[in-house]
């Protein structure tokens, strides 16, 4: 059941791995690939394949660079470089990266293994490819070069991309938090937010929209989009950053399963409208909430911005037409994710966030109030869910 070993490189939030194609894989494509596929899934049951190899790394953001291989004349699973309508070499962008259906275990010919087999030549492990591609197989087998692709299974010197970075999101020192998005809790038509694929928090939001509980637990959910006018506001989403403040509503024609509730952070508070035939979720922060605010925030901020943006933690303490005005906090040193109120010349340091910013507000942070923990002496402080803070907290140290 075994095909290859993957390179990898560590997630932000824990137990979580970040997979992408890699410079020197081989990969099949979805060929004629379009997003609306989700849309119907049943229709696109029989898919056609192109194979690539791949000629840059994934960087957050940029392009796949990828060449066109194509199957020699004469050979079971034997390819090389070629050219579809004129065309050697192309770039797969960031939102196309679905076209990329599996990684084929490939071994590149150097022209010692066979006679008349020139350099750069694939052979492609034929448990990679197509059944289509092998209706060949019986008649060609003695032409194959026949690499012992299950020696790969082995050692086979690949190891595993292990992420430089090396910081790992801590578990919460006094809060199970995990407790929050237990099987039990959710329940239909619930809104909840989701950790982005972007920098890790949860800044996307989903509605539940069926539970399947036998034979196995499944949440299908439906995604929320933004629907604002505002110039700001589209402007904004369409650098990809994800908004979490304003109108939203469900995304058409396209539903997603959940097996598990791991990509689940917590369940969003939102006001239900009706506009017409259309129901919109108004989602903003509301006192007693816990939220974390860009630093430095610009509405000309890019996506690329977020890797390295920091944040302000604060408590919302009153919303009114206006604005928000919010409540600092800071860390308590010795504790992995405790805060408390920053006081300066002994008052609770409040601002104002005005109503026309609102995109400042990056997302919101689960947070639970502690009282008799450490014998009372952290009561009053609040404990802020790990997975939901950024990732620089945790570089500190």
């Amino acid at each position: 059941m075994f095909s290859h070993v993957v390179s990898w490189d560590k997630g932000i939030r824990r137990n979580t791995f970040k997979i992408y194609p890699k410079k020197g894989d081989t990969w099949a494509l979805f060929k004629s690939w379009n997003i609306n596929w989700s849309s119907d899934p049943e229709s696109h049951r029989k898919y056609e394949y192109e194979f690539v190899e791949v000629l840059s790394n994934y960087a957050n953001g940029t392009a796949i660079s990828v060449a066109y291989l194509g199957k020699v004349k004469g050979y079971v699973c034997l390819f090389c470089r070629a050219k579809q309508e004129g065309v050697d070499t192309f770039e797969i962008e960031p939102t196309e990266l679905f076209r990329f259906s599996h990684k084929i275990p490939s071994f590149r010919i150097t022209g010692k293994d066979r006679k008349g087999i020139p350099l750069e030549f694939f052979e492609l492990d034929p448990a990679g490819l197509p059944i289509d591609l092998l209706d060949e197989y019986e008649m060609l087998q003695s032409n194959a070069i026949e690499y012992k692709f299950d020696n790969l299974t082995e050692d086979a010197g690949v190891a595993s991309d292990i992420s430089e970075e090396g910081y790992e999101i801590p578990d919460p020192e006094f809060y199970n938090f995990d407790s929050n998005k237990s099987l039990e809790k959710f329940e239909i038509g619930q809104v909840w937010a989701l950790y982005s694929d972007v920098d890790g928090l949860p800044k996307y939001y989903c509605c539940i929209k069926k539970i399947d509980r036998l034979p196995k637990y499944k949440l299908h959910v439906a995604w929320l989009d933004v629907c604002s006018t505002s110039n700001d506001i589209i402007q904004w989403n369409d650098k990809k950053i994800p908004v979490t403040c304003g109108r939203f509503q469900l995304r058409k024609f396209e539903r997603i399963q959940y097996a598990s509730t791991a990509s689940f952070s917590h369940q969003v508070r939102v006001r239900v409208e009706t506009r017409g035939k259309k129901e919109e979720y108004v989602i903003l922060p509301r006192k007693g909430e816990i939220w974390a605010l860009y630093k430095s925030w610009d509405v000309r901020m890019k996506c690329s911005d977020l890797e390295n943006c920091e944040y302000d933690i604060v408590e919302v303490v009153e919303v009114t037409q206006s604005g928000i005005s919010v409540l600092s906090l800071e860390e308590v040193k010795g504790f992995v994710s405790v805060f408390r109120t920053q006081v300066k010349e002994q008052l609770p340091v409040t601002f104002t966030i005005p109503a026309n910013e609102l995109l400042r507000f990056s997302h919101q942070t689960p947070a639970f109030r502690l009282n008799g923990e450490r014998g009372g002496s952290l009561k009053g402080y609040l404990e802020l869910d790990p997975d939901a803070l950024p990732i620089h907290w945790f570089r500190k140290d």
